[in-house]
């Protein structure tokens, strides 16, 4: 049962810190409590600080960490930003722009940025369905006769090869 904790480290002292302890953990301290061991003791069989364990003591289960919930300033906005990020060809500063200009919201481009980054994909996407490879001139429906060039019957074979030493003559 040693070692039974995750670290990371923490890059600005040189230190490490526990991390949240997996639901198995938390089942070892709670079927260690009930066999009768103390807190104290199960901490340090377990590596844990003594605190850790009585907290999911008292808690009697493995909880997750909650997630605050924060409202942003950009909420509600979702389908606008869409509209004017396809609009203005995917220039974020240009939405941030409008924004302003239009709602009076002001916020930094990294923010519309992050916004929008759903957005940019699916333009990206978009764009990269609809490359076509054709010759200039040529509709849609009618077709191109490229020419297969092998090495042999290329312009340029003959004094490519003489450059590589692979071909002698004129």
């Amino acid at each position: 049962m040693q070692n039974m904790r995750y670290m990371v480290p923490v890059f600005d002292s040189g230190q490490t810190r526990d991390l949240m302890q997996t639901p198995d953990d938390v089942a070892v301290m709670l079927r260690l409590h009930e066999l009768g061991w103390g807190a104290k003791r199960i901490a340090r069989e377990l590596g844990v600080s003594k605190n850790t364990v009585k907290n999911y003591l008292r808690q009697g289960d493995w909880n997750a960490y909650r997630t605050p919930v924060r409202s942003k300033t950009l909420d509600g906005l979702e389908d606008w930003l869409e509209k004017s990020f396809v609009q203005h060809g995917g220039n974020a500063d240009v939405v941030r722009q409008d924004l302003a200009r239009l709602h009076g919201i002001e916020v930094s481009l990294r923010t519309v940025e992050r916004a929008v980054q759903p957005f940019r994909q699916q333009l990206a996407a978009a764009a990269k369905a609809t490359v076509r490879f054709g010759a200039i001139g040529v509709g849609p429906t009618q077709s191109v006769d490229i020419p297969y060039i092998s090495r042999e019957n290329h312009p340029f074979s003959g004094a490519i090869g003489r450059f590589l030493g692979t071909k002698s003559g004129p």
